[in-house]
């Protein structure tokens, strides 16, 4: 208490707070307190907020809440469901599902997302069930026609593929072929003379909030996702306004033109801890868009809702900004600007319908010229350096 930034506020906390009721019924249960301890409580915003709470100070250890939340959301969705649902789903969600979520949350932040996609393909695995329980059918005896006449009810049934492959591996079913119907640009799409006027106000209106204003920039001007906004840090902007700043976003650095980089900057000076607990706390990740939890960044809805707010719809304006790039840069570049994978680069060019071919030709003979002349270069510049035409020579 004699630490905390704001001591008033911490006192109001700790007399008002559901979170800090949890905290004390933990206090009281002569127990220590563990992760294990807090899954035993009910779910909820106190839950959560408490247990985040308790990471950042350093009582508990580091968890990805977002996918350990998994195994017991499916417990309650498996309660009321047949057991043979239960003794297909489960494994397939330890195993598969959850097992690359784990791996690749070491080197990826986009946790939310993951523990979201889960969910998704969870749901559909029990639609197709369900449709196969209607029908009096299992997986063994699901052929190639009964699934195409599942799969052409919704789009959203592709999300079946991954499970359908693990049950053809494990000798459940046949092999089935599931072409996922691709579309770059699904869904609405910004005119450009809507997304520049948009891009404008960002840059120009100051009655917008300042987050408002870098958030709707950087997906308007750059297509870059809200996702990975949501997991920038301070430390990502390198530079000083307004000509030198640059953003990495991907593998490279953006070059920021100078008036989003002052909305930048004037981000990155405003104070970044939201909750008086943890504010003088060190080594907390200083978060260009913090959120309530402790340690945490806003939240995927909170980030998306204050967009929306102000008449910018994130999925319309990104798909705009990348088609617009996509009809600029060849994909390769487009990938390494960006930090997405090239086969989703080629995808959005196609979607501009650029032809980048000759582009691709140009520089691998390029290449191809600077091998073969390299030897001959070589040469020159020795006979350039014995005639003392060269570069001056260094002495040690």
């Amino acid at each position: 208490m004699s630490d905390a930034a704001q001591p008033v506020s911490t006192l109001h906390w700790l007399s008002d707070s559901p979170s800090a009721r949890l905290l004390i019924h933990l206090a009281t249960a002569h127990q220590p307190i563990s992760h294990n301890l807090l899954d035993e409580l009910p779910s909820g915003h106190a839950e959560r907020y408490l247990r985040h709470l308790l990471i950042a100070t350093g009582i508990l250890p580091p968890r990805n809440d977002d996918l350990e939340r998994i195994p017991a959301w499916l417990d309650g969705l498996l309660a009321d469901r047949p057991p043979h649902h239960g003794r297909l789903v489960r494994p397939f969600t330890t195993w598969v599902l959850l097992r690359r979520a784990r791996r690749r949350a070491a080197d990826r932040l986009h946790t939310t997302s993951a523990a979201q996609r889960i969910r998704r393909r969870v749901r559909q695995t029990l639609q197709l069930l369900d449709w196969l329980d209607a029908q009096h059918l299992d997986l063994a005896t699901l052929d190639q026609d009964l699934l195409d006449t599942w799969l052409s009810a919704s789009r959203s049934h592709y999300e079946v593929k991954q499970f359908l492959d693990w049950a053809a591996q494990h000798g459940l079913t046949g092999l089935h072929t599931i072409t996922t119907p691709t579309n770059a640009a699904a869904g609405p799409v910004l005119t450009e003379e809507d997304r520049w006027r948009q891009l404008r106000r960002c840059l120009t209106d100051a009655a917008l909030p300042l987050e408002v204003r870098v958030a709707g920039s950087l997906v308007l001007l750059y297509g870059v996702s809200g996702e990975h906004q949501r997991q920038m840090t301070t430390d990502e902007i390198h530079g000083s306004a307004p000509y030198k700043t640059f953003l990495r976003i991907g593998p490279s650095s953006l070059w920021i033109p100078p008036r989003l980089a002052e909305l930048l900057h004037q981000l990155a000076q405003m104070p970044r801890q939201r909750s008086a607990l943890t504010c003088h706390l060190a080594d907390q990740p200083s978060w260009l868009f913090p959120g309530v939890l402790p340690g945490h960044p806003l939240s995927r809805k909170a980030f998306n809702d204050q967009l929306v707010r102000q008449g910018i719809q994130t999925r319309p304006a990104r798909t705009a900004a990348l088609i617009a790039l996509a009809a600029e840069l060849p994909a390769p570049v487009l990938a390494d600007l960006l930090g997405v994978h090239i086969h989703t680069a080629l995808k959005w060019a196609h979607h501009a319908q650029r032809d980048w071919s000759s582009y691709l030709v140009a520089r691998a003979a390029d290449i191809n010229k600077d091998e073969t002349m390299a030897p001959e270069n070589a040469r020159r510049k020795v006979h350039q350096t014995d005639r003392g035409e060269g570069p001056a020579s260094i002495d040690p």
